[in-house]
């Protein structure tokens, strides 16, 4: 583990605690990008501070866009970045909330190569490995890139619980589609779940809509932060982008 990656990883595990983020703030200064570290300290002290563009770029292999056309807005201590159609909630430095579609989140099946990891050349005879997918067929999320070097503590997606409740399965006795989520997020979840073998599904349920919505925000948090086994696209994950020396607001 590199020494930018320890002081992340010391940021995620307090995140209630500024000190890390000082610290790294102060690494950043020492290693030549003065406005991230100067974004950090400022939005730590409740200034009103947007996010420096180098920050950002940071985030494009993750967002699958080049480049991505950034909206920048700030208020005191806090600090809102959009771009294809995610937004990205800023607090004391870091990422605090994310706002996508669960697709976007953990990632899907690949829509060039219909996830067969594979395409055809012009011909139709010869068969070459997808581009976009590097042969995986499967779109890694954002979310594992964020998670790993930001302390994020919320998620929210266009799923919505209904009455209280939580759905996992290919059928089932509502059609509320928003309050189908993802098999890998619903086993995270807490609770315990009730099994319909006639319908194929699984429910959860709980006291509240909003406790409903923090068990499904955790979850999201939790899986992404698991060691990913199931693809090696997770060719931008693995590593940060380098940060141009020139460090730019």
């Amino acid at each position: 583990m590199t020494t930018e990656l320890a002081l992340l990883a010391a940021i995620i595990a307090k995140p209630d605690d500024d000190q890390p983020r000082l610290v790294y703030a102060d690494w950043l200064e020492e290693n030549g990008h003065y406005f991230t570290a100067k974004f950090i300290r400022e939005q730590i002290a409740g200034l009103v501070r947007t996010v420096p563009m180098t920050t950002l770029f940071r985030l494009e292999p993750a967002l699958r866009t080049q480049p991505p056309q950034w909206k920048n807005s700030a208020k005191p201590g806090r600090a809102t970045t959009v771009a294809n159609g995610i937004e990205l909630h800023w607090r004391r430095g870091f990422i605090s909330e994310v706002r996508c579609t669960e697709e976007q989140w953990v990632g899907g099946e690949c829509e060039r190569c219909e996830g067969r990891g594979f395409g055809s050349l012009d011909d139709g005879l010869v068969v070459e490995e997808c581009q976009r997918c590097h042969g995986t067929g499967h779109i890694p999320g954002i979310g594992q890139r964020i998670a790993q070097t930001h302390p994020v503590e919320r998620v929210v997606t266009e799923k919505r619980p209904y009455q209280r409740r939580w759905y996992c399965g290919t059928a089932g006795p509502i059609q509320r589609t928003e309050a189908y989520v993802a098999q890998s997020i619903f086993h995270l979840m807490d609770g315990e779940s009730q099994h319909y073998t006639d319908t194929h599904h699984e429910m959860k349920r709980y006291p509240t809509e909003q406790a409903a919505l923090d068990a499904y925000s955790r979850a999201a948090i939790e899986w992404v932060r698991r060691p990913q086994t199931f693809t090696a696209n997770f060719y931008y994950a693995g590593e940060l982008q380098p940060m141009p020396m020139d460090d730019q607001e």
